[in-house]
């Protein structure tokens, strides 16, 4: 049984995000409810990632159901199935209400699980995650995010290390790019931020941002569309092509970076956040997109080319 997981609130995470357009476009299919699917994911009326304003009792409608072979969304045959699915907070429990679980028929004798969120009077990232209890030896799920925007403008958050890491992939050149000492300001304090028209609600330091403030801190022939895929600006997220904005060259290395997303959507960029005094993982990171995540002052943001699903060490590991 395949698994689908949301890691595209925002520059999904580059891999991720390919699967998610393939998802969608799969969904312009006719297909029919049924509970031997192979696959799971939310309803065409979902969407994987919400951006809300802080204050309570925004709702947010949240709807899974089986996906054929193809991930095109099929839904439950049966309200008993659909009742299987449970609902689970994976990050940031104290931004929202969760209503409780309901099957629901959107016609057709296409059955959903739905659930509803309010929204309390915190702002961060929050995720939630749906399982389809089928009974598998591995249970597909569904990961979502809410990104609550606070009212004001936070302060750029200071002391970020990013650790850009590309190990050897093929005919792919090894490389590492160590940045410390780096100010992530939030994307609506800056009209210069390259995902200022999309982003510009958000007021708090994400990966993002401080990926952006990377570059910036490196004065080099810098061109954010040979690293970004400027098309893919959305609300949702943007998928991150390359890292590649040093017009070919790393200037610490001096490497021809060619770190793009390979032609089979196996190899791409993902990133973990790693946090305190022992540097641990937050893993929650790796399931809210890069523009999503909250980041706190001396955290370190790693972001790695490698397979889809790469597995980031428990606690901040520097490149050979």
């Amino acid at each position: 049984m395949k698994t689908a997981s949301n890691k595209f609130v925002f520059v999904n995470k580059a891999l991720i995000l390919l699967i998610a357009v393939v998802m969608m476009l799969a969904m312009s299919a006719t297909a029919f409810a049924s509970d031997s699917d192979p696959n799971f994911t939310k309803s065409p009326s979902t969407e994987y990632t919400y951006h809300v304003g802080q204050g309570s009792g925004t709702q947010i409608t949240l709807q899974v159901g089986p996906a054929d072979s193809a991930w095109s969304f099929t839904g439950f045959s049966t309200p008993a199935e659909a009742a299987k699915v449970t609902w689970t907070e994976t990050y940031g429990a104290d931004l929202m209400n969760v209503g409780t679980p309901t099957v629901v028929d959107i016609g057709g004798g296409v059955y959903v699980n739905q659930v509803v969120l309010t929204t309390q009077n915190y702002w961060s990232a929050y995720g939630i995650r749906a399982t389809w209890n089928n009974g598998a030896a591995s249970e597909p799920y569904m990961d979502f995010t809410v990104n609550v925007d606070p009212i004001s403008m936070q302060a750029a958050k200071t002391g970020i290390t990013v650790d850009v890491q590309a190990p050897e992939s093929g005919a792919l050149a090894a490389w590492n790019n160590l940045n410390t000492n780096i100010t992530a300001t939030p994307v609506g304090a800056s009209s210069s931020n390259p995902l200022y028209n999309t982003l510009a609600i958000q007021k708090y330091s994400t990966p993002f941002a401080a990926l952006v403030a990377m570059f910036n801190s490196n004065p080099t022939e810098l061109d954010y569309s040979t690293w970004l895929n400027t098309g893919g600006f959305t609300p949702d997220g943007t998928y991150l092509y390359s890292l590649t904005g040093y017009t070919g060259y790393d200037e610490l290395e001096e490497e021809f970076l060619t770190q793009t997303r390979d032609a089979s959507g196996l190899y791409g960029w993902q990133y973990c956040v790693y946090r305190g005094q022992d540097l641990h993982k937050v893993a929650m990171s790796q399931t809210i997109g890069a523009s999503g995540f909250a980041l706190n002052s001396g955290d370190t943001v790693v972001w790695y080319y490698g397979i889809l699903g790469y597995t980031f060490p428990a606690y901040y590991t520097p490149m050979n």
